[in-house]
């Protein structure tokens, strides 16, 4: 139950990849490089002044994230999951001063 889940130790990446039904995934690799980028961005998310760990600002990145990632496949540019999403943070973090700057390089 989800009251015992705050008594007991995190689950590790390891006891993950042990569960054979993990759907979307294609490989076991795969999805431990996804675990990776979620623990180095989880501290960011949770910390920064401008995303505060508030949940629904987290969503609207990660959605940005696909999109844009979806944009980039199709227009046949060589953009990862993991540059597009240092992309995004650093938009909402630093605003549209920086960002524009940034572009401008």
């Amino acid at each position: 139950s989800l009251q015992l889940s705050w008594k007991q130790p995190p689950i590790s990446v390891d006891e993950l990849l042990e569960i054979d039904k993990v759907q979307g995934i294609q490989s076991k690799d795969e999805l431990r490089s996804k675990f990776i980028v979620a623990e180095q961005l989880a501290p960011l998310l949770a910390e920064s002044s401008n995303i505060n760990g508030n949940p629904r600002i987290v969503k609207r990145l990660l959605n940005q994230v696909k999109m844009r990632r979806k944009t980039a496949l199709r227009r046949g540019m060589q953009l990862d999951e993991k540059t597009i999403t240092k992309l995004v943070i650093f938009e909402r973090c630093l605003g549209t001063q920086a960002t524009n700057k940034l572009y401008e390089l």
